[in-house]
């Protein structure tokens, strides 16, 4: 039918491969609905990423607020904008004694006091006779009480220091040795980015520790460091007596764990706080603050609590925050660690003229340590409202740090984050870890640079798209939203 020639090509066509074109125009469809297919996933896995980051952040927030609330203790979580990382802050127990008859075991024959306090000698070497009452508290943490006795406490029974139960006269008051609990040496009692100490504590009339002279003549008026007959309470000696600032006053030392830090009642039934340790630079400073007086009342129990979280200091009361002031300048500025010392850690002091003068039941001391870390990935911007987000210890959004609901916004726009973040200004940029007074200038030159930070994140997230961008809103009854 058809010649040779038309033939071949007729099969050529038919088991050939397609044409030019053909390919092309296969090769174009496949190329749009591969783009159309891969801009969809992208879009889905950022929207994907998002959500997952956001619940992440509202997890961690309602993690840290839960947990104020059961532990009746502040959380905090601080947000790094610069390195889009989130941190919160938690409570290790490091040793907790309640006191309790039925934990303690009998006191072991031979073991006594040692004439300086630190060593324990036997009775006929020492002179005392008075055995070492041996206790044990939680984690297995051991103690020695010395010249103290068992009374009733807040919870059971409880300690009560510097108060012979045969004393009859004031003059056996003054008189006598220093009644104080000496935990045994463990490092964990030296942590080094912060520290929770409690409490119950039941002061006497301390105007028996505070008087001198005879039961006929008693002096009344506070001690002053320049009276020539020294009363038997005196003062730390870290201000000058002719200073114009706050001037020492009579200690009675609750907890303390060498140099690194002390929680201590005043004479006028305030609280003062020492905490000793590197600041910023590596310098050694110490911090010494104290509350207004008559916040702890005699014969009267009350629950005191310091923590220091490397950043600032918090006194509790009953559970409810009270203010600390600096005693001088020289003494104003907060360590940004505490210092690590191999002194004991002691419930009352093994010094006479700073041993407590009362009834201690249910001390805590815990280590306050960053815990959680969530690290937001690059491609997302987050934007807090606040550095530091802090709970008190209801759970609520504490008032003294924060005056309104705190809002936490995140966003996928890949543009915002090269505006938030020039690769210069990273670099030139610096963190608030300490607030003291000698460094103020800084401190408020990054304040500032933080607000102008803010305000720019704000105005530029509003003209992200809803679809782009998350919003966390903590309001100030701690609720999430």
């Amino acid at each position: 039918m058809f010649s040779p020639r038309l033939e071949n090509k007729i099969a050529i066509r038919v088991h050939g491969a397609y044409t030019l074109i053909e390919l092309l125009v296969v090769i174009s469809i496949m190329a749009i609905l591969t783009g159309i297919g891969i801009a969809g996933i992208t879009a889905l896995t950022r929207k994907s990423e998002l959500q997952a980051q956001t619940q992440l952040v509202r997890s961690m927030l309602r993690k840290a607020r839960n947990t104020a609330r059961e532990e009746r203790f502040p959380a905090i979580v601080r947000f790094d904008y610069q390195n889009n990382e989130i941190h919160a802050q938690t409570r290790k127990t490091l040793a907790f004694f309640r006191f309790e008859t039925d934990m303690t075991p009998p006191p072991l024959d031979g073991d006594s006091e040692g004439g300086d306090g630190d060593l324990e000698l036997p009775p006929e070497e020492s002179g005392d006779e008075a055995a070492a009452l041996e206790l044990v508290g939680a984690l297995n943490v051991t103690a020695k009480g010395y010249h103290v006795d068992f009374v009733d406490g807040q919870i059971g029974t409880a300690l009560v220091f510097g108060e012979p139960l045969d004393a009859t006269t004031f003059e056996d008051f003054r008189t006598a040795p220093a009644s104080y609990v000496e935990v045994e040496e463990r490092p964990s009692l030296s942590p080094v980015e912060g520290v929770f100490i409690e409490a119950w504590v039941q002061p006497e009339l301390l105007i028996k520790k505070l008087t001198r002279g005879s039961n006929d003549g008693l002096e009344t008026s506070v001690p002053s460091r320049e009276d020539e007959d020294k009363p038997f309470r005196e003062a730390p000696s870290r201000t000058p007596p002719d200073s114009s600032e706050v001037v020492d006053i009579p200690l009675f030392t609750i907890v303390r764990k060498g140099k690194a830090y002390e929680m201590a009642l005043t004479y006028d039934l305030g609280i003062e706080v020492t905490l000793t340790g590197p600041n910023k630079d590596g310098d050694e400073v110490t911090y010494v603050g104290r509350s207004q007086p008559d916040i702890v009342k005699e014969l009267k129990w009350t629950r005191v609590g310091v923590a220091f979280d490397g950043d600032s200091v918090t006194l509790l009361i009953n559970g409810l925050q009270r203010g600390l002031f600096a005693i001088s300048d020289e003494h104003a500025v907060i360590p940004q660690r505490l210092s690590t010392t191999t002194g004991p850690l002691r419930i009352s002091d093994n010094n006479p003229r700073r041993a407590f003068f009362g009834r201690i039941d249910e001390v805590r001391v815990s280590g306050l340590i960053r815990g959680d870390t969530v690290k937001i990935p690059r491609n997302i911007t987050l934007i807090p409202g606040e550095e530091v987000i802090r709970f008190d210890a209801l759970g609520q959004l504490d008032p003294l740090s924060h005056a309104e609901s705190v809002s936490i916004q995140l966003s996928d726009d890949p543009e915002l984050l090269d505006k938030l973040y020039p690769e210069e200004d990273r670099k030139n940029s610096t963190k608030t870890v300490v607030r003291s007074k000698d460094n103020s200038d800084e401190l408020k030159k990054e304040a500032k640079e933080f607000r102008r930070y803010l305000r720019k994140a704000r105005r530029l997230i509003k003209a992200v798209s809803a679809r782009n961008r998350r919003e966390v809103i903590v309001d100030m009854h701690g609720t999430l939203r």
